[in-house]
């Protein structure tokens, strides 16, 4: 049982051993299971939103002169989230979520769109942290299951460990930035 030491001085607490993670052959960055549902939910949130920046332009707190161009740049990149989507790359998609959440953003709206730019920046922002979590979660897994399988791998014989590092060992003096090896004489002619 492997035990850990209290940094207090205390008594041993038996450490709690991680489970390794199921080995279905995907890499820590894949999403898995309804993740890329979500993310299509989350990107048509987001072309809503930008489409909503594009029609709705008067009412309290519109701007006199509103921006389409800055608009049509925030639905287009929420129409490229799907793009990224297809990738399902939990780190380039948690970028690409709050980027596209960004752009739809900056675009300067009436108050009447104020709860939905509220959802456009909290859901995209939970989405990629729940990501992120998980990613960091599968990565944290994979290091503990190879660490596992490092320390169940049979240990070296002691001989051939001593012969091993009796060969490595230098010969000589250490070298040094300081060190000239003395030059070699030459036979004295008689």
């Amino acid at each position: 049982m492997n035990l850990l030491r209290r940094r207090d001085g205390g008594s041993e607490l038996p450490r709690q051993a991680a489970a390794p993670p199921p080995d279905d052959g995907l890499k820590a960055s894949a999403m898995r299971g309804s993740e890329p549902l979500y993310g299509y939910v989350v990107a048509l949130e987001l072309v809503v939103v930008g489409v909503l920046n594009l029609t709705v332009t008067s009412g309290k707190g519109a701007p006199s002169h509103p921006s389409t161009a800055l608009a049509g740049v925030g639905v287009a990149a929420a129409i490229s989230l799907f793009g990224f989507l297809q990738t399902k790359n939990r780190v380039l998609v948690a970028f690409a979520v709050i980027a596209a959440a960004f752009l739809i953003d900056l675009p300067k709206v009436p108050n009447s769109l104020a709860l939905a730019h509220v959802f456009s920046l909290a859901l995209p922002f939970a989405y990629s942290l729940i990501l992120t979590q998980r990613h960091r979660k599968r990565m944290k897994g994979e290091l503990l299951a190879a660490r596992a399988r490092r320390s169940a791998a049979p240990p070296r014989s002691q001989a051939g460990r001593k012969a091993k590092d009796a060969a490595a060992a230098p010969r000589g003096p250490r070298p040094s930035g300081r060190y000239t090896p003395p030059k070699a004489q030459r036979p004295k002619k008689r």
